[in-house]
């Protein structure tokens, strides 16, 4: 199984670790012994990158949750997309005489995000052609064009002689800027240019657009719930997001709304409005406990991820939620100075 895990990350030109081989094999054995073999089988189908690290996402979410919980764990049955519900979902789980139904969410990415995925995965395909061991970082500026690639891998080839860590410009017409940086290579795993990172250059949060986004993503997520959450059927969204304060707190405002602030005795408050998701009815009342946020410990394929638990201010019992998922909790009265995690 292990050639197989390599080749198929190879075909999608991911940098990787020997140890990200290793751990995402445990992890599937770890879910064919737990019944999930077509969860297996969905990751092996994946051909396109934003898909496989969506089916990533489930494979190392499902298997902490599986290591996390007690070897002896009576009646204790868990699924992924049951056949006998009607709208797919993600997870299934039976413990504790309590019904879990989780949905594992991504966020769509934006119309320059797609068009950034685009160029980035041309340089990686074209960097191959460069026979060296080494890593390079990039940041490309907004007026980058894909058809600008050729030119870029020529200018990185002529620069190799450049030492590691050191940053240097491509310049590019009408102002297409890209910013390199070497790296030693880490690995002897690959014996041609790898891109270790592709990023915007001048990465900005434009108000309103992320928390809207995430929004859409959500209501579209709780669609799959055809009951309401108590104490014994509780429904759940997973959402994984980068280790970033600005993404988390839009994040919090999507889901508990937008904060304010008011003067009350001369000092200065925190308010939230009400256009959260957990003030919408069809979201909160009806049909979504919590949402759980996720987070890689590690910028590796194969990571383990933090984990905090939003709580639905209108749901009454955290602790059927936090017997199966043991981590921090916030609730609308959580205000967030860096971020989730810290």
């Amino acid at each position: 199984m292990k050639k197989k895990i390599k080749s198929l990350i190879d075909s999608l030109m991911f940098r990787y670790e020997a140890e990200d081989v290793e751990q995402i094999h445990l992890n599937l054995q770890l879910l064919n012994n737990h019944g999930l073999s077509n969860l297996t089988s969905k990751f092996f189908k994946q051909n396109k990158p934003d898909k496989f690290i969506e089916a990533l996402t489930e494979i190392n979410f499902t298997s902490q949750l599986l290591s996390s919980l007690p070897s002896n764990k009576l009646g204790f049955k868990i699924e992924f997309e049951p056949q006998h519900i009607g709208k797919k979902i993600d997870l299934e789980i039976e413990y504790n005489n309590k019904n879990y139904k989780i949905q594992i969410k991504y966020l769509s990415p934006s119309i320059k995000e797609n068009m950034q995925t685009k160029i980035c995965d041309e340089i990686k395909r074209q960097s191959q052609k460069v026979e060296v061991n080494r890593g390079v970082n990039l940041k490309i500026s907004a007026n980058f064009q894909k058809n600008q690639v050729k030119d870029l891998i020529k200018f990185i080839e002529d620069n190799l002689w450049r030492s590691a860590n050191e940053w240097f410009s491509f310049p590019g017409q009408h102002n297409s800027d890209v910013q390199i940086q070497f790296k030693t290579s880490l690995n002897n795993l690959k014996n041609y240019l790898v891109v270790y990172s592709c990023e915007d250059m001048n990465i900005e949060n434009v108000t309103g657009m992320i928390r809207e986004q995430i929004r859409k993503s959500l209501l579209n997520a709780v669609k799959s719930f055809k009951s309401c959450s108590s104490d014994k059927e509780i429904n759940l969204i997973v959402s994984e997001i980068g280790n970033n304060r600005d993404e988390a707190i839009d994040f919090a405002e999507a889901l508990y709304g937008t904060v304010g602030h008011v003067i009350r005795n001369g000092q200065m408050l925190n308010v939230r409005g009400t256009d959260g998701l957990f003030n919408d009815e069809e979201f909160s009342e009806k049909k979504v406990a919590g949402v759980i946020v996720i987070h890689r410990v590690r910028s590796t394929l194969a990571s383990n991820y933090e984990k905090i638990i939003c709580i639905n201010p209108s749901y009454e019992y955290i602790t059927s939620i936090t017997e199966l998922v043991h981590d921090r909790v916030i609730d609308h009265n959580t205000w967030l100075e860096e971020g989730f995690f810290r």
